[in-house]
């Protein structure tokens, strides 16, 4: 009896030794993982996507024959910078009646004493050796063979046809002749002759005349401003021959297609098409580099290099070839054009400068090089209209910029809205601008369309997602390739495909006023365990209309797990993680939702007691988007009732384990069986 009485308690003691061994085992935290224990919060998201996929929009194309036709000849002499060109146009009328004017805009006018304020003349930013004014001289100006007079208004030519009987009829196809002379000034400017330490470089951009859009009744003859880029037109076909000695290198918009040399002279071909404005560059010290990219497509670009320093025109090549190969394959849209130009330039006010298939670059950064790469898509192939809508071109080109950056591992999330958070907010609250101003009338329209923008678009693409923002964007490209893109179409793509026309709340709250959507909220522990810590996250107020997605994300040991929810009004969460200790707590980590820009909720190891109690301290860092009001808060963390929980109420001090009892069973049966032989 006592031999099975030691047996019996044996196996009980080997029993419990497993179950204990095994709670030891158990009772070290699971695999990072976190779930909602509370269904009240549902998520938003079905209200406000479209569950069915976005169908890929064809490609928009041109015909050369329903655009302007530009043909040209320059002879440039670089020892006097003086040069004479010889354009003809032709065109169709687009109006609804006979033509009684036609515009030209010429930007080399903002460069004359006629067109400067004495304040710009002595601007040494745009003028460092003292103004240099040009001469600009126009001759033999004729429409249908007719002579006509011509008057200057501001940066652009009015054509008299209604006193030279020229009869052009809507639908009628129009044709310009026209002579000029002008040369290149010494200055910082974009037109301009650089010199330093021996080298000259001639920077030859907006030679040509070029017809302004018309649209909705008026010509878009925008005068030049310095604030940002006025320069708005439409696709056309480009032949331009330019005649230099020739040893002297150039690069320009378009296709080589012809190369004569004669008597000390070299004359080039260029035909470009269809693209809206044609520029030069050009020097003697020039070296130039290749590379040829294979787009997406299989077809081959010629992407080359001109530079005065080695290391400079290398980066300059491998970032511009990288960001046209990656924009051809993330925009939807190839790269249209066989040969693309960067040209190192210097002693000038920008960093970088797009024209078709050309980049002027200062810096040869990947910033700078993907940035103007990324207009060859804002701008070039679609178009923007940039004096009233800048903030759509450059934002877009900067949001670009971005993603190159990030897919080439030079910056990561977080960076990327810490980049946009410190500019923002530095400057925000003394320049209440708003985006959607034209350049005229925009009072920092730099925050607004490098900063605020793109970060507009990085929080829509954070709030419905990477895959369907981009497939979204895409269609907006393809539907506009070659033509002319609107704001209110790019709003009217996304409100298509996401089924809801709450975008169009979204992007008028954010385009139309100065503040930023806002909510309040509370972060409260329910409990804490040696398992277990359950959060509560109550969104207490909100701006209407605008939803939101929340990302709720916790470090432990440097893993990163989070869950995320798209909400749309108060809302209450509660969140179960598997961990004993959270280090941190992050609303919105990697600060791309603007509503919660530079908000941190930081938790300290001291949250975990070891009594019932759950108290701490909460340490914020956050910004205030737009009143004090309107303050991100939270609350004191204190211990809940949290019996509807399915999670363990023990203690962290509760896991320490003690093995007294499995060793008393093992003692026992020892115990009585030497009492027995006693």
């Amino acid at each position: 009896m006592i031999k099975s009485r030691i047996v019996l308690f044996t196996l009980i003691g080997l029993f419990l030794l497993s179950i204990y061994s095994n709670n030891e085992v158990l009772s070290n935290p699971p695999t990072h993982s976190v779930w909602m224990m509370n269904l009240s919060l549902i998520d938003d998201s079905d209200k406000f996507l479209n569950s069915t996929n976005v169908v890929k929009s064809p490609l928009a194309n041109i015909s050369r024959s329903d655009v302007a036709n530009y043909s040209a000849s320059i002879e440039f002499d670089p020892m006097t910078s003086n040069y004479n060109v010889s354009m003809q146009l032709a065109f169709r009328n687009p109006t609804s009646s006979n033509l009684v004017m036609l515009p030209l805009n010429h930007w080399l006018l903002s460069f004359t004493d006629a067109f400067l304020s004495s304040d710009e003349e002595n601007d040494l930013g745009n003028y460092p050796s003292g103004f240099d004014n040009i001469t600009l001289i126009y001759h033999n100006i004729s429409v249908n063979d007719i002579p006509v007079n011509y008057s200057i208004v501001e940066s652009h030519l009015e054509l008299d046809l209604e006193n030279a009987s020229v009869s052009i009829p809507s639908g009628g196809v129009g044709y310009v002749s026209m002579d000029f002379s002008a040369d290149v000034p010494k200055s910082a400017r974009r037109y301009a002759k650089l010199t330093d330490g021996g080298y000259t470089i001639y920077a030859m951009p907006d030679i040509l005349p070029l017809l302004p859009v018309y649209e909705n009744g008026v010509w878009r003859a925008d005068p030049f401003d310095f604030r940002g880029e006025p320069f708005y037109s439409e696709s056309a076909f480009f032949n331009v021959s330019v005649t230099t000695p020739s040893d002297f290198v150039i690069g320009a918009t378009g296709r080589l297609v012809s190369d004569q040399t004669s008597n000390g002279t070299r004359t080039r071909l260029y035909e470009a098409f269809p693209v809206r404005d044609w520029a030069l560059v050009g020097s003697y010290n020039y070296s130039v580099a290749e590379q040829v990219v294979k787009l997406p497509s299989g077809r081959n670009v010629s992407v080359q290099s001109f530079y005065l320093d080695s290391a400079f025109g290398a980066e300059q090549l491998r970032e511009g070839a990288d960001s046209l190969k990656f924009y051809s394959k993330m925009t939807g849209v190839e790269y249209a054009y066989s040969d693309y130009v960067l040209a190192q330039v210097f002693n000038v006010f920008y960093g970088g400068m797009e024209y078709p298939q050309l980049v002027l670059d200062a810096s040869s950064s990947d910033n700078v090089v993907a940035h103007e790469t990324a207009h060859q898509w804002n701008w070039v192939m679609i178009g923007v209209d940039q004096p009233h809508e800048t903030w759509l071109d450059e934002g877009l080109t900067s949001y670009w910029t971005d993603e190159y950056r990030f897919a080439k591992g030079r910056i990561t999330r977080d960076q990327i809205g810490n980049y946009y958070n410190n500019i923002y907010f530095d400057r925000y609250v003394e320049s209440p601008d708003i985006i959607n101003e034209t350049i005229y009338e925009a009072q920092d329209f730099i925050i607004m369309s490098y900063v605020k923008m793109p970060a507009v678009l990085h929080d829509l693409e954070h709030l419905i997602g990477e895959p369907l923002f981009k497939v979204i964007l895409q269609n907006f490209y393809r539907e506009n390739r070659f033509g002319i893109g609107k704001s209110y179409e790019l709003v009217d793509t996304f409100a298509k495909a996401l089924g809801k026309d709450w975008v169009r709340d979204y992007f008028d709250y954010f385009l139309n006023t100065p503040e930023l959507p806002y909510y309040k909220n509370t972060v409260d522990i329910l409990s804490a365990n040696a398992t277990h810590t359950v959060i509560e996250l109550n969104i207490t107020d909100f701006t209407p209309n605008i939803p939101q997605r929340i990302d709720l994300d916790h470090t432990d040991n440097n893993v990163r797990v989070d869950a995320s929810i798209m909400f749309d009004g108060n809302k209450s969460l509660i969140w179960a993680v598997s961990s004993p200790k959270i280090e941190s707590i992050y609303i919105d980590p990697l600060r791309q939702n603007l509503a919660s820009y530079n908000h941190r909720i930081y938790y300290l190891s001291s949250l975990y007691p070891t009594t019932t109690e759950t108290t701490s301290e909460v340490q914020t860092n956050s910004t205030s988007p737009v009143t004090s009001s309107n303050t991100t808060t939270v609350s004191s963390i204190t211990n809940t009732n949290t019996s509807t929980l399915s999670v363990p109420e023990t203690s962290p001090s509760s896991t320490k384990k003690s093995y007294y009892p499995v060793i008393g069973l093992f003692v026992l049966p020892l115990f009585l069986l030497r009492k027995k032989k006693s």
